[in-house]
Formats: structure tokens, C-alpha cells, sequence
């Protein structure tokens, strides 16, 4: 508004009609719907921007699909995002002008009939460098046992470590699916076997039991989980590496290419919950379970003695 406009709105007395919650809300959901199509528009087409939308997943895979697009949409580094309360319980002070991230939150409510609906309201939230002396959140760091095995115990196959694996195979771990086990090479460091098993693994989730499934139909996506999960892990991604994403992709109908990415970053968040469980569980029953894995791997040695 000019200066010309403020003065003859002081001297008419004119007010601007404020608006309701209701009509902010509606027009904040709106403008985040759009951010969100050129998130997806974006992705589509471009394999820097598809791997910086896994980069910001890895980060809040604890979020709805929806959530991480419109985060990754308005501030795809962001590590740690919390609303202005949040902060200030955390006894973090957001910077005056902070740019605010925009998610959708559940709520409930009333009609004008009585009948209790959900809704999804847009809430505000900042990111950890915008608060005062705040920085980054680190790399997260895991007990490398415990990741390990949080990979086994998240993998929908048997795993196997195979003495006849090839060693000079690209891949340190591979999925056969007539048997619905994934086969590993032995002595792998940390971050080859991240990866790989990891990558395995997903193939052995998406192909779901499904005897007409083909793993070779998801390669792509378990390749992306594998890179998501491993750099939420805090592990190098040099050996997982997105070098391109699917030409089809680019022409492929809107509501399915989000089915597409849904259904990558849905399997990426049901493996890590699977990790998680071990990972977060009591030390005391993670030490039963090495006596029994290795009590296991002692018995299939002996067996292959024998034979």
C-alpha cells in the first residue's frame, strides 16, 4: 500500500475487511497445495531435485509423505524443525522474521450439524538455524551391532551369508526371490553393507510375496530407499549412489507418480521402524539375541562340516 493509499485510508477511516480463520486457512492450504504440485512437478524431471527430496525424507521420515514434500518444498536442508512453543519449551528463542515452514496438522472439529470431522490445518514451524545460537543437528551415530542388526531384523527375506557369494560382485548382497531370502558376501565394511542389504531388502518388500512381482520393476525405488535409509543412518552413500531416475517419470500421470513416490518413501519408513525397534530396545535383550545368532551361525557351520 502506497503512502497516498495509507493517508486516504486514515483520513476516510476505511478499514480492510479482516479475514476469518477459517478463509486464512483455506487460502494457506491452497498456496501450500501448489508448492507441493511443483515439489512433485519438480522432481519429476530432475535427478538433483529427486535425491535432495531424499536427502530432506531421510531427515523427517517420521512425517506423512505430504509433510516431507511441502518441507522439502520450503526448505530442503531444514534438520529440525519444531513450532514456536516447541522451541521455547526446548528454551530456543526463534530469530524475529524467521522464515516459517509450513505442515499440515490433524485436527478435529464440528460442523455446522453437529458431526465431529478431520480436517488438516497448516502450523508453523522453524528450523533449528533459525533460532538464536542454533545449529545443524549432527549426523545422527548408531552402535554399528545394533544397526546391523536392526538390517536383519527389518528385512522381509531370510538373510543368509553365503561363503559362495562372488566376491567380486558389485553388489555385496543380492535377493532371490524363489527362495524370499537375501544372500550376502562375507566380511563387508559398514558402509558397503548398509547399502546393499538394505537394497535387498527393499526389493524383498516391494515384491511382497507376490509370485507374478518382478524385482527388476523395482529397482529403481529400492535403490532410493537404500540411499535414504543410509544417509539417515549417518553412513556414506558413495557406494549407493542416484545416478539417474526414470524417464517415465517425466510424462507419467500426477496422482501416479505420487502413488510412485508414496510408495518408496512409505516402504523406506516401514523398513526403518522395523531398524528402529532394535535399535531402541533394551541393551540386556539385544546381548540374548547375539548368544542366539551366534549360537545359530555356530550350528550352520557345523552342519556344513558335516556335509
Amino acid at each position: 500500500m502506497s503512502e497516498f493509499e495509507k493517508a486516504v485510508q486514515e483520513a476516510t477511516g476505511a478499514k480492510r475487511e479482516k479475514k476469518n480463520y477459517g478463509e486464512m486457512m483455506r487460502e494457506r492450504r491452497d498456496w501450500l497445495n501448489e508448492l507441493s504440485a511443483k515439489a512433485y512437478s519438480d522432481i519429476a524431471c530432475d535427478r538433483k531435485a529427486f535425491v535432495a527430496m531424499l536427502d530432506t525424507a531421510s531427515r523427517f521420515l517420521r512425517n506423512s509423505v505430504g509433510n516431507i514434500m511441502l518441507i522439502y518444498a520450503q526448505n530442503p536442508k531444514a534438520t529440525e524443525l519444531h513450532t514456536y512453543d516447541e522451541w521455547k519449551m526446548k528454551e530456543k528463542v526463534v530469530k524475529k522474521g524467521a522464515a516459517k515452514v509450513y505442515v499440515l496438522k490433524k485436527k478435529e472439529y464440528t460442523d455446522a450439524e453437529g458431526k465431529v470431522c478431520t480436517g488438516y490445518d497448516p502450523e508453523a514451524k522453524f528450523d533449528v538455524l533459525d533460532t538464536v545460537d542454533g545449529q545443524a543437528a549432527p549426523a545422527p551415530k548408531y552402535d554399528e551391532k545394533a544397526l546391523v542388526r536392526g538390517i536383519v531384523h527389518a528385512c522381509p527375506a531370510k538373510v543368509v551369508v553365503d561363503a559362495d557369494f562372488p566376491q567380486r560382485n558389485s553388489a555385496g548382497a543380492a535377493y532371490i526371490k524363489d527362495k524370499n531370502e537375501v544372500r550376502c558376501k562375507y566380511g563387508m565394511p559398514l558402509d558397503e553393507l548398509v547399502p546393499t542389504v538394505i537394497n535387498a531388502a527393499a526389493l524383498a518388500a516391494f515384491c511382497g510375496g507376490d509370485e507374478n512381482s518382478r524385482p527388476a520393476d523395482y529397482e529403481f525405488k529400492a535403490r532410493c530407499v537404500a540411499y535414504l535409509l543410509t544417509e539417515k543412518y549417518g553412513i556414506s552413500t558413495a557406494n549407493i549412489q542416484i545416478q539417474s531416475i526414470p524417464s517415465a517419470y517425466e510424462n507419467m500421470d500426477v496422482d501416479e507418480f505420487k502413488g510412485e513416490v508414496a510408495e518408496l518413501l512409505t516402504t523406506a519408513k516401514d523398513i526403518d521402524g522395523r531398524v528402529a525397534e532394535v535399535l531402541f530396545r533394551p541393551k540386556q535383550q539385544n546381548k540374548i539375541n547375539d548368544t542366539k545368532v551366534a549360537e545359530t551361525a555356530r550350528q550352520n557351520t557345523v552342519s556344513k562340516e558335516v556335509r
